[in-house]
């Protein structure tokens, strides 16, 4: 497995590090250069210099986001030095704005690639560095890691929609925990809860599931995201929830309406924005009763953080019978929830919903927390509570379409045989014994919220090979 790489921008006096450049070429047609740290990668540097051109026209071009911002010489500067853990890292020159009236918080930023990269993967880190450089060229104060790999990520498929799909490893991590939420990172994961995970990589779902929903599938949304995030001066407002409700036009509705897609991922029902997957990446579902044994109360095993969310399933419903699930929450919280069968996604705000039989159902609550929750703190900080909840599942005999349950949403009838492919059996995560294992230099943890958030290192990128 490979370590957490980290830009070398931990501490300020190391921000205006580059790699060593023994040699360059230019590209012909976009104001780019390569650099080789070995004269052995000369060679390589012409097929960089194809992707980033091949990236410019795609992201730039084509879908819109923020052209890179030049470079005293006007150069983007990419690098190809020695790095044996296989990273790579996209940075500011100087962590100022290059424009203060501009809306934006933009700076220049260069490239750097460990030559350890495989030339088979080598257009796919170009492409989520690329989108990296467009993001400082947005807005580098932004704090929220998953907006910046996720989109980063996202980025990949958009660039390269025939040849290159996000990295499914990073979708299984991300679907093993859905009670973290949309700011969580693999740092805040592994720190808090000891699970190893590229979380904010696999975070390329929420991207994937707002451009289908909300864009145009081939990549706006990311712009649109990154373009409501924006703001100068160093407070984060607009936030990635300020932005994420500006661009769906309801952040409550478009995060549950993720919650249910979600459960299809793995299944032979996968959403089209997320085909790519495979069978690997089913929800984790955190627990399972039969329609048999109902009357059952079900304590989640992680409680879920705000905008986080648990499941369970409910197997083997007969028909005319009704199964309601009614949580029990914090007086000041709000919830949604979600149910998904074989033939109906349904969701909405509240703690109790109804849904018919026959088959199988799988039933989520969504946190959607207090109503001045995102008034009352600093994003991502204020996303770090948890709420303690509990399901009530029950079943009744059914009266009619109108069960006349309390809290019955009175949508249509459910039927079908279940998919079981998207158990929690299927997804396998790789947790070493520290959170360091098997890193190379420039390894590093952190917490969501922490300091390291807010200076260069958000411009670190951490990869690895599933």
């Amino acid at each position: 497995m490979l370590c957490k790489t980290m830009a070398i921008l931990a501490q300020p006096a190391q921000i205006n590090w580059r790699p060593p450049s023994n040699g360059s070429v230019d590209s012909t047609t976009h104001p780019a250069r390569c650099h080789w740290e070995e004269d052995a990668d000369a060679d390589r540097c012409e097929d960089i210099l194809r992707y980033v051109e091949e990236s410019w026209d795609a992201q730039v071009t084509d879908i819109g986001f923020q052209a890179p911002i030049p470079d005293p010489d006007g150069i983007l500067d990419v690098y190809l030095y020695q790095e044996s853990a296989g990273g790579a890292f996209t940075a500011c020159n100087t962590y100022s704005d290059s424009d203060a009236a501009d809306g934006l918080s933009a700076c220049a930023a260069y490239i750097a690639l460990a030559r350890s990269i495989s030339s088979q993967e080598m257009a796919s880190y170009v492409a989520h560095e690329f989108n990296h450089v467009t993001q400082f060229a947005t807005d580098f104060r932004e704090p929220t890691y998953p907006i910046w790999e996720g989109v980063a990520t996202a980025a990949e498929q958009w660039t390269y929609p025939e040849k290159l799909t996000p990295t499914v490893g990073y979708v299984v991590d991300y679907q093993d925990a859905p009670w973290a939420g949309i700011s969580a990172d693999g740092y805040f994961l592994w720190d808090v809860h000891q699970l190893w995970s590229y979380y904010e990589y696999g975070s390329a779902l929420w991207v994937l599931h707002l451009d289908a929903r909300y864009g145009d599938g081939a990549g706006a949304g990311g712009v649109a995201l990154w373009e409501a995030a924006a703001q100068e001066g160093s407070e984060n407002k607009p936030d990635v929830l300020d932005a994420y409700d500006a661009v769906t036009g309801g952040w409550q509705d478009a995060l549950l309406s993720l919650s249910a897609e979600r459960v299809r991922i793995g299944t032979e029902d996968t959403p089209a924005w997320a085909a790519f997957t495979g069978t690997r990446a089913g929800l984790r579902i955190d627990q399972e009763v039969s329609a048999a044994d109902l009357p059952a109360e079900i304590i989640p095993t992680v409680m879920p953080y705000t905008t986080g969310a648990t499941y369970a399933r409910v197997t083997d419903i007969p028909e005319g019978m009704t199964i309601t699930l009614a949580a029990s929450v914090p007086g000041d919280t709000q919830w949604g929830v979600v149910a998904v069968s074989d033939s109906s996604e349904r969701w909405e705000q509240g703690t109790v919903l109804s849904i018919e039989g026959p088959g199988d159902v799988v039933l989520g609550l969504v946190n959607l927390d207090h109503d001045d929750f995102h008034t009352s703190g600093t994003w991502p900080d204020m996303l770090s509570t948890q709420r303690d909840v509990s399901l009530s599942l029950s079943m009744a005999a059914s009266e009619g379409a109108d069960t006349g349950t309390p809290g019955d949403s009175g949508m249509p009838d459910d039927s079908g045989e279940s998919d079981d492919s998207g158990e929690s059996d299927d997804i396998a995560i790789e947790q070493p014994s520290s959170p360091d294992a098997g890193c190379g230099a420039g390894c590093s943890t952190g917490g969501v919220g922490a300091g390291w958030l807010l200076a260069g290192l958000i411009g670190l990128t951490r990869r690895r090979r599933r």
